[in-house]
Formats: structure tokens, sequence, C-alpha cells
């Protein structure tokens, strides 16, 4: 994202941003809640970027595994959030 970053000529944390409400904007057109969490760690990752430009490993590729490792850890239990409450469906085991 630093290259992309440079080439457009903005901060990386605004790139990241514009991600997270892209995927949220695909959220609301496609209601299967795929693209909450990663949404949520696109917004964490813009924090990252934009208070702690120091904290810079491996050239800015630690930030692009630490939005996937946040996004695949936050899809179970945003899964079941928005299934449980959402969908009000019951849960298979209640039964």
């Amino acid at each position: 994202m630093d290259f992309l970053a440079y080439a457009v000529g903005v901060n990386a944390a605004v790139l990241w941003l514009a991600l997270a409400v892209i995927l949220l904007i695909i959220e609301i057109f496609s209601p299967i809640g795929l693209f909450v969490p990663f949404s949520v760690a696109a917004l964490g990752v813009a924090a990252k970027v934009y208070f702690g430009p120091e904290l810079k490993f491996w050239g800015g590729l630690f930030d692009d595994v630490l939005f996937l490792g946040l996004g695949l850890i936050l899809i179970v239990p945003f899964r079941s959030v928005l299934r449980r409450y959402l969908d009000r469906t019951p849960n298979i085991n209640d039964l």
C-alpha cells in the first residue's frame, strides 16, 4: 500500500480509510456479512499507520499482513453476531 500511496501522492492512512469505506459500501450491496470484518481491519490498520508511522516493519508489508490477519480473525465473531442479532435466526444448538 505504501507504493500506491507514493504513486497517488497521499498518505497511506488515507488509502486504508478509503479501503474501509469501499468495503462497507460493498457490504451494503451484498448482505452476506463478509466485508464488515475486513472493513474494521482496514480501519485498524489506518489508525496504526496514522498514529504510529514509526512502527514500520518489513517496508510496509506488515500493514498488509496485519490487515489480512485481523480480517480473518474477526470473521468468526462478526458472523456470529450478525447472524444472531440481525437475522434473528435461532441457533441450532438451542432447539
